[in-house]
């Protein structure tokens, strides 16, 4: 049986003009009720179809999707998949400190379910609210105003970045973002808009290639810490899935063949009788801080990605993007199903290239534009 994931541009094509599903979803329906294939999804496809403000057309996606995974079949986010391939790498080196998997991914099977029960009420109830979801397009606009603002007067933004990466970033160097959350979503456009009219030109982009890796990892290690964060929520959510103590008992030896430096004092006194979560909060950023190039991923990958874009931008080869190009959401199912279907062509180059670039089967990402169904209907689709 192969493992079949698709996007959401994909999901919209299986509809036709009535929003009735049509013969590419028949097509799929009937091999999975044949047992010659299984359809996974992200959590990203059920908020994307969630931002849908057609009700009829939201309600159809709905059912498809519902009916194509079996109303079960979702894979854990991005951030789920990167902390459990994390601590599961550091329990083989530190045996002991992942005490138990299922804990350790219990907030984020609950979220899971969540969502199947969300696919569910979309389907039913015309006047959903959608502003609940309004965080998913606020973040891809931020996403976007942050290029703009960068590309808008590339050196000045270049030699803030090099500041805050040299650690000599100060109060008057720093503009306050907070404005953001104050602002509509048109509102942010707007800025998004004026940004691109005044584009100024970088001196030299070899200034900004230079730089661009160590920006990556810079802002990815940033971004785990707000992950890892909003992750552990709870003392009890960590004390019964990891032994961080015993991972700071054992600080001091080689972990993936790196050293680190010291803990605090006050930290390990902490970490003593019955700690924090703040304690236990501050030795996940430390750890953090101590891993070696490639033990960040998938993130890694995506601020790659988000930098080659940039650096696009800067040779006006491109325009600015509508987000990151790649989901952290569908890392999960890229590692794990036979065949990922998009219709979203940046996305399939980029899911090729990395799959590549890990050595692995780059073949398994299937362009909807490009022979999809003979690739499904192959003889490794018999039980």
């Amino acid at each position: 049986m192969k493992t079949i994931q698709l996007d959401t541009c994909v999901i919209n094509r299986l509809l036709d003009e009535k929003n009735q599903p049509n013969d590419n979803f028949k097509f799929l329906d009937s091999l999975k009720i044949a047992g010659h294939i299984q359809i996974w999804c992200s959590p990203t496809n059920i908020i994307e179809i969630a931002l849908c403000s057609d009700y009829e057309k939201r309600k159809a996606l709905s059912n498809v999707l519902n009916s194509l995974i079996d109303g079960n079949n979702v894979m854990q986010s991005g951030e789920a998949y990167q902390i459990k391939i994390l601590f599961q790498n550091i329990n083989i080196e530190i045996p002991g400190v992942l005490i138990d998997e299922n804990e350790l991914l219990q907030f984020s099977s609950c979220y899971v379910q969540l969502l199947i029960g969300l696919l569910g009420q979309m389907a039913i109830f015309p006047n959903y609210r959608l502003d609940r979801f309004e965080h998913v397009i606020r973040q891809k606009l931020i996403t976007k105003y942050y290029q703009a603002r960068f590309v808008s007067d590339p050196d000045h933004y270049l030699k803030i970045y090099k500041k805050q990466l040299e650690g000599t970033l100060n109060e008057s160097d720093v503009e306050d973002d907070k404005i953001l959350d104050a602002k509509t979503l048109d509102e942010i456009q707007a800025m998004i808009s004026a940004l691109e009219i005044g584009r100024k030109k970088i001196r030299n982009v070899s200034d900004f290639s230079k730089l661009k890796k160590t920006m990556a990892q810079y802002f990815c290690r940033h971004d785990m810490r707000v992950t890892f964060n909003n992750f552990f929520r709870y003392k009890e959510h960590i004390e019964s899935s990891l032994d961080l103590r015993l991972l700071s008992s054992k600080w001091s030896q080689n972990l993936f063949e790196k050293g680190a430096k010291p803990l605090r004092v006050e930290l390990l006194d902490a970490l003593q009788g019955n700690p924090s979560i703040h304690a236990y909060k501050e030795l996940i950023n430390c750890l953090i801080d101590r891993l070696p190039e490639g033990c960040d991923f998938p993130l890694n990958k995506m601020y790659d990605l988000y930098m080659n874009e940039i650096e696009k931008i800067l040779n006006d080869k491109k325009e600015l993007s509508g987000s990151a190009s790649l989901d952290m959401d569908y890392f999960p199912s890229m590692m794990v199903v036979q065949h990922f279907i998009t219709d979203d062509k940046l996305l399939y180059e980029n899911m090729r290239k990395i799959l590549k670039q890990m050595g692995l089967d780059e073949l398994k990402v299937l362009s909807y534009s490009h022979n999809w169904k003979e690739n499904i209907r192959s003889p490794e689709t018999e039980v």
